[in-house]
């Protein structure tokens, strides 16, 4: 189990879990529950009770809901001997420039792939307090979460799916590339980064004049555009657009009436109705 050097180990809940992994070996990976260091000053809660829920190996729900849940470590148990069988962990450093950011990510992707996966309701894990080396990183532009870095994550992100479905195909020969999935736990995945780009990180662009209406625009169209070379693409054009559209316009209108009711706390000054940019329509063109 992976533990970031604040958080501490819940030995009762991992003792409890010991037999349970001992029969269930061919599960790669557990995302744990996440509680909080009695007395901890925790400024961003990570603090999560999951349901108890297997994936089946190969599967979309794996791969998008263990494959992509959240981006907090600690807790995070793998099969260390069963991910080797697949060259999970080798094929991580050789891709480790790509994955600095996410490293457990690639993983939880691959192993999703290629094994079963699981959430677990026990609390094996409790974060403690955070100690912040370099706080600049949460205000200022040019570090970790710039609008850049997210892009290099959802490239590389991209690149991690696009090796799982692969693998899913190698290990069902009489079958071929699950085109639909494939773009389906894509688009999950631009759903994620959108949320990221427009609201986690919306203040900080903000406050670099960055207007978060263009910015979530036209990261829709990037999350296009890095797709256009996969495979069969023109197949489902139509549909990826029309979904990531989707999307793009649910967290716009709710940023716009979160901004409505909190004047006083608004970062984002565009208006639904004021512009009339129809990403859509560029896409078809």
């Amino acid at each position: 189990m992976v533990v970031s050097d604040e958080d501490e180990p819940v030995f009762d809940e991992l003792d409890g879990l010991n037999s349970f992994l001992r029969k269930n070996r061919d599960i790669g990976g557990i995302r744990t529950s996440l509680g909080t260091v009695p007395g901890a000053d925790v400024a961003y809660s990570q603090a999560h009770i999951f349901e108890d829920k297997a994936f089946e190996k190969g599967s979309r729900e794996g791969i998008n809901l263990f494959g992509f849940a959240g981006n907090y470590i600690s807790g995070q148990i793998y099969n260390a001997p069963l991910l080797n069988k697949f060259n999970i962990p080798q094929r991580l450093k050789k891709n480790i420039t790509a994955n600095l950011s996410y490293p457990h990510l690639y993983l939880n992707v691959l192993a999703a792939a290629n094994t079963r996966t699981m959430y677990s309701s026990s609390v094996t894990c409790l974060q403690g307090t955070v100690q912040i080396v370099r706080p600049e990183e949460f205000t200022d532009y040019f570090g970790p979460f710039s609008y850049g870095s997210r892009i290099d994550q959802v490239v590389a992100l991209r690149n991690a799916l696009f090796e799982a479905f692969k693998d899913i195909q190698h290990n069902n020969p009489d079958s071929g590339f699950d085109v639909g999935g494939f773009y389906t736990t894509y688009i999950h995945l631009c759903a994620k980064y959108c949320g990221l780009v427009a609201r986690a990180q919306g203040r900080m662009y903000r406050a670099q004049m960055i207007d978060l209406d263009f910015l979530t625009r036209s990261f829709c169209m990037f999350c296009l555009a890095a797709v256009e070379g996969m495979p069969l693409f023109d197949r489902v054009k139509e549909s990826v657009a029309t979904n990531l559209t989707k999307i793009m316009e649910q967290i716009l209108t709710t940023q716009f009436q979160r901004d409505k009711a909190h004047p006083q706390t608004s970062f984002s000054d565009f208006s639904i109705k004021s512009r009339n940019y129809d990403v859509l329509g560029k896409i078809r063109k």
